[in-house]
């Protein structure tokens, strides 16, 4: 009896398994949607100015305590 109930608990876990991938997946596809319309806007956006500046942030260097620190003075 042991081996039917080991084989329910595999077949139960793959399709959960499966489920799970399959709204990850779903999720993946929103995600990439929106953010090729947000890359399409920004685009036109861009197009529309062309003599808009470029930021450049270099992440690596930024002081993430003084960004807090000026956060919370700011609230």
């Amino acid at each position: 009896m042991l081996y039917g109930r080991r084989t329910e608990f595999e077949e139960g876990l793959n399709a959960y398994s499966w489920q799970q991938a399959k709204f990850q997946e779903e999720r993946a596809v929103r995600i990439r949607d929106r953010w090729n319309q947000l890359g399409a806007h920004a685009k036109a956006v861009v197009d529309r100015i062309p003599t808009l500046p470029t930021l450049y942030i270099d992440f690596e260097d930024l002081d993430t305590t003084e960004v807090s620190r000026k956060a919370e003075e700011d609230m």
